[in-house]
């Protein structure tokens, strides 16, 4: 832990600040970003091609790491450095009912996700007594005692120095096997599908409903900092796994749609013993999400559920998981418009609210305003996973413009109307 001299009001006496380690933080994000997404990447990166394999990672995390720093800036304002609070003071009810639903979603689904995949990294050891539909019953078991405690910080230290050097493992062993291979131009300059990659990056970067509780313990100082460093070392890491095992893989991946570059390579003992590090990995991220889960469920109802709600949530998690592993489309479609909400229209919105009340410099809130508006275009042209060619013949393009008009327009109504101040939209742009 961190020890900051902090003077209190009268001036006359410092007391001593225990922060939480900046390396716990920025590893902890890092872990809890890349979760199980290095998996499919060198998949995703086939279909999308070298060029939309470079740029897609560079472009969205820019606009996932500038909103995540636009809530921890806005956030730092408010009581116990909360978003929502803030979203409730500067776009009222509506505005917190919206990320408060988009929140609870997405963590939803990525905790019964990571279940699912747990169980299925498993079972994929080849281990006799280990069977698929044994195994979300035997990962409840081995999670129960972690999602009971109430110590945030060592869930957070625990993604940190267990989770990040577990996903480090995969990440390397990927890395090293792509490189042996004797070709590695493979890879089309635009694949099949060049829009299909920025949908799971930015469901990856989707990390801003997890920061305030994950930084709690923070420096405020270098909050900003650690956030644009842990966004950095993930978009590298992207960058170089997408790329070099897409070239590597990418025909086998493609040509028998393997989805887990894991399955590619043969049983062996290092594989084992990779799968076992993505088991840790995603263990511990399953934990902070679950936190936080917790968190948004005492929130809904208005009071602390903590062991209620493991109790209830951990046996449903596991029914379903026994039942199917099936999920891929309902979490690709809602946590993409979810994402959509909480990761870019929300912040961005917020943030041109807070430039004005502020006083920032027509020139800034101009700026942002116009940005909001061109980033969402193409988060949405991820979700759809539509080409310019396609623009009007293509039905998902269709539900592309009418959502995005359909925001465009909310948007602009909180602008405008926030606290029946007309004369909102004039002073921004």
């Amino acid at each position: 832990m961190a020890k900051v001299d902090t003077p209190l009001i009268n001036g006359d006496k410092c007391v001593t600040k225990n922060y939480q380690s900046r390396i716990s933080t920025i590893f902890c994000m890092v872990s809890t970003i890349l979760g199980s997404t290095v998996l499919s990447l060198p998949w995703a990166t086939a279909r999308a091609g070298t060029v939309s394999g470079i740029i897609t990672p560079l472009a969205t995390c820019f606009i996932s790491c500038l909103t995540a720093i636009q809530i921890v800036q806005i956030a730092s304002n408010f009581f116990d450095s909360r978003f929502d609070v803030a979203v409730q003071e500067y776009l009222g009810i509506s505005g917190i009912a919206l990320v408060r639903m988009a929140s609870f979603f997405v963590l939803l689904i990525a905790a019964l996700l990571y279940h699912c995949i747990m169980a299925d990294n498993i079972s994929s050891l080849g281990l006799p007594f280990l069977t698929r539909k044994s195994l979300p019953t035997i990962v409840s078991i081995l999670l129960l005692p972690v999602l009971l405690s109430r110590n945030s910080t060592f869930i957070v230290n625990m993604a940190a120095f267990l989770g990040f050097p577990s996903s480090l493992c995969l990440v390397t062993f990927i890395f090293f096997k792509s490189i042996q291979e004797p070709s590695l131009n493979k890879l089309e300059a635009v694949g099949e599908d060049p829009f299909g990659l920025a949908g799971i990056l930015m469901l990856s970067f989707f990390l801003h409903n997890l920061i305030i509780p994950i930084s709690k313990k923070s420096n405020p100082k270098t909050l900003k900092a650690d956030v644009l460093i842990a966004f950095v070392i993930t978009c590298s890491i992207y960058l170089l796994v997408g790329i070099t095992a897409g070239m590597a893989f990418g025909d086998e991946l493609l040509l028998k749609d393997i989805e887990n570059i894991l399955l590619v390579f043969k049983p062996t003992p290092l594989t084992n013993f990779v799968r076992v590090a993505v088991a840790i990995q995603l263990f511990c991220s399953y934990t902070v999400v679950f936190n936080v889960l917790r968190t948004e469920i005492k929130y809904l109802y208005g009071k602390s559920l903590h062991i209620r709600s493991v109790l209830v949530v951990l046996p449903i998690f596991t029914f379903i998981a026994t039942m199917t592993d099936k999920l891929g489309v309902i979490a690709g479609i809602g946590g993409k418009f979810s994402g959509i909400i909480y990761v870019f229209s929300v912040p961005a919105i917020t943030y041109v609210v807070f430039l004005k009340k502020s006083g920032a410099s027509k020139v800034k809130r101009f700026f942002y305003y116009h940005f909001m508006i061109i980033a969402l275009l193409f988060c949405l042209f991820s979700i759809t996973g539509s080409s310019l060619v396609q623009l009007f013949v293509d039905y998902r393009s269709i539900s592309m413009l009418v959502v995005f008009s359909f925001l465009f327009i909310i948007e602009t109504y909180y602008i405008t109307v926030y606290r029946k101040d007309k004369d909102d939209y004039k002073n921004i742009v």
